[in-house]
């Protein structure tokens, strides 16, 4: 396999509140609130290759590793045919020196699936269907609405707006083939349009399509959107 780069020992300390609020007309309103503290170690190795495509291991450093991050939200629904709603949330994974002996940039645990509830049937990737990254030197600013259809079904809208907190080539797990180039925090917005039907007890339906368009910190002839489109069906017994 490929060569692994970085040995980290480290420890997270997370702290997590939610709730749900229900007018007496059926309106309801949820929110939630995470934040995450990471400390630790990491060994940091060099590998170079040959012409002969050998890969030879250089020297190590060890650095500290120090990051933090927080993830809030709301949501409001109304209790009104087809039951609108509008959902706003701000995440932020801290970013800044990445020396020879210092890291302050968040990492997840390699665990998450970055998934949560709006106000549809449906988890969502709470950080974009298509990019999907990893909440690291990133913030994510999210808007969304969407309605109920049927009795068991929801349409839903949701944008999202990446900023690196320090401009930097790197995007963490993001899946994108290009990097950006490090000299401009706006890494562009994304839309997401997510249908799912839960009409029936044995069959689940979703469809998602996605618009990524990058901004100024992609080179100008890097900048043309991305497009996914992703159809899902769960059959319950």
């Amino acid at each position: 396999g490929d060569p692994d780069a970085s040995d980290l020992r480290a420890r997270g300390l997370g702290a997590r509140a939610s709730g749900e609020w229900r007018a007496a007309g059926g309106s309801r309103w949820r929110y939630w609130a995470d934040v995450a503290q990471l400390r630790g170690h990491e060994d940091v190795t060099g590998f170079s290759t040959a012409t002969s495509g050998a890969v030879t291991a250089g020297a190590s450093t060890a650095r500290r590793v120090r990051g933090h991050a927080i993830d809030l939200g709301s949501s409001f629904a109304w209790s009104v045919p087809l039951r609108p709603s509008i959902s706003l949330g701000y995440a932020r994974g801290s970013g800044g020196e990445r020396s020879a002996t210092r890291d302050a940039n968040f990492r997840q645990t390699g665990l998450h699936e970055n998934k949560a509830r709006l106000a549809g049937v449906k988890r969502l990737r709470r950080y974009g269907e298509l990019l999907q990254p990893e909440l690291s030197n990133l913030g994510v600013a999210t808007l969304g609405t969407g309605i109920r259809l049927l009795g068991n079904s929801s349409v839903e809208l949701v944008l999202h707006r990446y900023r690196q907190v320090l401009p930097s080539t790197t995007l963490r797990d993001a899946r994108l083939s290009v990097a950006p180039l490090g000299l401009d925090r706006r890494l562009g917005r994304e839309l997401d349009l997510f249908i799912a039907l839960r009409e029936w007890r044995w069959l689940e339906l979703t469809l998602a399509l996605s618009r990524f368009t990058p901004g100024p910190a992609f080179a100008a002839d890097r900048r043309d959107a991305a497009h996914a489109v992703e159809l899902g069906a769960a059959i319950n017994f």
